[in-house]
């Protein structure tokens, strides 16, 4: 695992859901990549937005607060967002912080 690979983003939709594989390193430097994903989300679209988070070695609270808005919006637009493959690490940043429960997993 690389800890200081760069934050990436690959997004797929479809009609029935939209996959988003977040991986890398999810800090306040990620903020300008991530804000089209917050876009997608607010105009709206169907289904669960998936997050794979399988290739994300770090989450800073920078990056846990953009999944939180994420996680927010969506819910307000009646849209689950469900957590995939998640790295243990990322997982107990989760648990630590009590965020968990505002993601399906």
């Amino acid at each position: 695992m690389n800890s200081m690979a760069p934050f990436t983003i690959s997004v797929t939709r479809d009609r029935d859901h939209t996959i988003c594989s977040l991986g890398g390193r999810m800090t306040h430097a990620s903020y300008e990549l991530f804000r089209p994903v917050l876009d997608m989300v607010q105009d709206g679209g169907n289904g669960p937005f998936v997050l794979d988070l399988e290739k994300l070695h770090f989450v800073d609270s920078n990056g846990l607060g953009m999944l939180l808005v994420l996680s927010e919006t969506a819910r307000e637009r009646g849209r689950p967002v469900r957590l995939v493959n998640i790295p243990p690490r990322v997982e107990r940043l989760l648990h630590q912080t009590n965020t968990h429960q505002l993601f399906v997993q």
